[in-house]
């Protein structure tokens, strides 16, 4: 079975890429949003069953989880860091979806969300996008 460990050097290059990205966009005029994708572990609420088993089994295979779980951090820092300093909207997806449909399916896997997990996803995202939208668009006519 594999053994998984944190990279904090992964963490840094992430950063470095976002960084690259942000000044493209300002040097561009182009508004950019950055979201942090919601995870299995990291989003608190109740998983359903399939989820559970799903948690389970890698934690009894391997040590993906928990390294998942420390490496999360390091990337929603990275993330943030940059739309703090290029001052670009950030929602990090996981506090938006916090306790919603406890005990639903929304994850296929640790990170890749179903139907009804990027249905919700679009929904609680959208709700946040299109304002930022209208505003810029806004904007460029004036």
């Amino acid at each position: 079975l594999p053994h998984y460990e944190v990279h904090p050097e992964g963490a840094e290059i992430y950063r470095d890429n976002l960084d690259m990205l942000a000044a493209l966009c300002k040097s561009r005029d182009i508004q950019l949003v950055l979201a942090f994708q919601p995870g299995i572990t990291i989003l608190e609420r109740e998983r359903s069953a399939v989820e559970q088993d799903y948690i389970s089994g890698m934690n009894g295979s391997t040590n993906y989880l928990a390294v998942y779980n420390q490496s999360y951090p390091l990337y929603l820092g990275a993330m943030k860091d940059v739309a703090t300093r290029y001052q670009v909207p950030f929602f990090d997806i996981n506090s938006e979806l916090k306790g919603v449909v406890p005990g639903q399916p929304l994850f296929v896997d640790d990170c890749h969300l179903n139907k009804s997990g990027s249905d919700l996803f679009a929904k609680e995202f959208s709700a946040k996008l299109f304002p930022i939208i209208d505003a810029a668009m806004a904007a460029k006519v004036r």
